[in-house]
């Protein structure tokens, strides 16, 4: 009898030693991370904007009249560069005002920013299900002479 009364003794030492919260508190706190700055390396294509109830897939004249960057592309997306010590992209659009250069981004509350200023940012809109192929950004940056809340798509090229 004193044989299974310390087995039972030893049997709930054991599971409740085991069944303490150590590191669940830890990974319920725990920032989900589902794109980082390693996902975007490679070369982005601009495939649409999405502004003004309208979906366009090229240079439209009309929008460029009144709006820069109504295109977008980010080629050369490294994780270092030469110039910077962090993860860098070239920002090109070439619809409207021509824009190419190279800038440090970052991944950081579902968005993607740009040179540390956070009100030069895209909402990473596929954020929770992004699948490595097709990016979809939404213009946080308010301008009179950009296509402020635009939806952009770009597809990663292979």
């Amino acid at each position: 009898m004193k044989q299974i009364n310390y087995l039972l003794l030893a049997s709930i030492l054991f599971f409740s030693n085991c069944s303490n919260n150590n590191g669940i508190e830890e990974m319920l706190t725990e920032e989900i991370v589902n794109i980082t700055e390693a996902d975007l390396v490679g070369n982005w294509d601009f495939v649409s904007l999405e502004f003004e109830g309208k979906t366009y897939t090229e240079c439209d004249d009309q929008l460029r009249k009144k709006y820069n960057l109504t295109n977008l592309s980010f080629f050369d997306v490294t994780l270092k560069s030469e110039l910077y010590d962090a993860p860098t992209l070239i920002y090109f659009s070439n619809c409207g005002n021509t824009t190419s250069s190279e800038m440090k981004f970052k991944i950081e509350d579902e968005k993607l920013i740009f040179n540390d200023k956070n009100d030069y940012a895209y909402l990473i809109l596929n954020y929770n299900e992004f699948n490595g192929k097709i990016l979809r950004l939404k213009l946080l940056k308010n301008s009179s002479i950009l296509p402020t809340g635009g939806i952009y798509t770009l597809k990663k090229r292979l």
